[in-house]
């Protein structure tokens, strides 16, 4: 009987060693997904095009689109091959047309309006998407030819570069409140929108809720930097934003209260961080120096 007990409450701590290890095993597999999760980069995308053919990558900066063809039914088989790729490339150009001519620059304007005040921006976005850099080609089973594409939103030969859409036509006007004189030592400034209904814009604002642009507004920006960097960062997570090294190792954190403008395209904060914002830049110069992340 003595013997037996001894061997059940063996068989019960080696129940329990068991037990612990499964636990452990588990726990450390939800901790490692967890952290896989967090490690996940994702960007923030705009699809559009006929049928999406076109994507609108704003963390990364760049317009792609895939253009397809297929080969004529009769005719030498380089021949069809090329007539396919001829064929491709008409498309992607076409779908890259539509899709940058549509590009919100801020709340209330799109790359089109540019191009129909100005010939000469026209022929300057015409060639600039004519320049599109090819970036893979595909040919399927069927004969059908694939061209992928590619156009920067930001640099000074891309798209903010011939629009530079930092400058203001009309001045908007200014905010109405003092400065934190004692607004912390952030580096930089990001801007939760989500949930917000936001959109994406070349040249997207913050808003005071009691009135006037906080950013850009009156401040005299860096062009350079906003022409190559963009007049905000886009983020997906705040984890992602904080890893930007535009915002800095100290930035702010701030909710938006909602989008505004037509398009949507602006974020509109409280009259408390708006304080803390304008005593930031005082100081740290955090707007001037667009060190500014919206995470949609």
């Amino acid at each position: 009987m003595s013997r037996q007990f001894s061997q059940s409450r063996k068989f019960k701590a080696f129940l329990s060693t068991v037990c612990v290890l499964a636990s452990v095993s588990l726990l450390g597999s939800q901790v490692f997904a967890a952290d896989s999760e967090d490690m996940k980069v994702e960007h923030v995308m705009q699809k559009v095009g006929t049928n999406n053919e076109v994507q609108i990558d704003w963390s990364e900066g760049v317009v792609r689109v895939t253009g397809r063809g297929t080969p004529p039914d009769h005719g030498p088989v380089q021949q069809k091959r090329l007539m396919a790729e001829r064929s491709a490339t008409s498309h992607a150009f076409r779908e890259l047309t539509n899709a940058i001519y549509d590009i919100r620059v801020n709340s209330d304007t799109i790359v089109r309006n540019y191009t129909e005040e100005s010939e000469t921006t026209k022929s300057y976005i015409n060639s600039l998407i004519k320049g599109a850099q090819k970036l893979d080609q595909r040919v399927l089973d069927d004969g059908t030819v694939e061209i992928d594409m590619a156009v920067k939103l930001y640099s000074t030969t891309g798209i903010s570069g011939v629009l530079q859409p930092q400058k203001h036509l009309v001045p908007p006007p200014p905010v109405e409140l003092e400065a934190d004189p004692t607004p912390g030592n952030y580096t930089g400034v990001i801007v939760d929108c989500r949930g917000l209904g936001m959109q994406a814009a070349l040249r997207p604002a913050i808003v005071s809720q009691k009135g006037g642009e906080v950013y850009l507004g009156q401040l005299q920006v860096k062009p350079d930097f906003v022409i190559n960097q963009g007049v905000v960062g886009y983020a997906r997570s705040l984890s992602q934003a904080r890893q930007d090294a535009r915002v800095g190792e100290l930035p702010l954190v701030i909710k938006g209260l909602n989008a505004t403008g037509s398009f949507r395209t602006d974020v509109v904060i409280s009259e408390k961080d708006t304080q803390q914002l304008l005593g930031l830049d005082k100081i740290n110069q955090i707007l001037s120096a667009s060190k500014v992340i919206l995470v949609m």
